[in-house]
């Protein structure tokens, strides 16, 4: 059982409350990055900004299958570029089901904690009704 300290409850209750306001979170559009490895999306965007310019923006994708007695909540960063978010790591496909949601401290807390809060698994019981879901 993974214990939660006071400011991972504060980011997981920011996080899914921005979810639970339309299950869709900020769109992302796939951008396929030909130097992309898999499960290392903070890096990826990284070098993605490097190379092609841009900002990184730090944020979390929020996972609920309806019907499920869980939400998953994974640390995940995109790039900011031209105005829209992209996402050189994740295909179309791999986003469908999931929310982006954007941190809302610095990208420096993000980094430093990102690796603490990979994958935050938050009960329904605790969120009450999220019956909109993937709607």
């Amino acid at each position: 059982m993974t214990i939660w300290s006071k400011r991972d409850m504060e980011v997981a209750g920011d996080v899914l409350t921005q979810w639970q306001v339309n299950h869709r979170g900020s769109p992302l559009r796939s951008v396929p990055y030909a130097d992309a490895q898999e499960a290392r999306c903070h890096e990826n965007a990284a070098a993605y900004v490097c190379n092609h310019g841009g900002t990184l923006v730090p944020g979390f994708l929020v996972e609920h299958i309806v019907g499920a007695n869980w939400i998953y909540v994974r640390a995940h960063s995109v790039v900011r570029r031209n105005g829209e978010l992209i996402d050189p790591t994740l295909s179309t496909q791999q986003l469908k089901a999931q929310a982006f949601i954007e941190y809302s401290g610095s990208t420096e807390e993000f980094l430093r904690n990102a690796r603490q809060w990979a994958e935050l698994r938050c009960s329904v019981m605790w969120l009450g009704d999220v019956s909109g879901a993937n709607s």
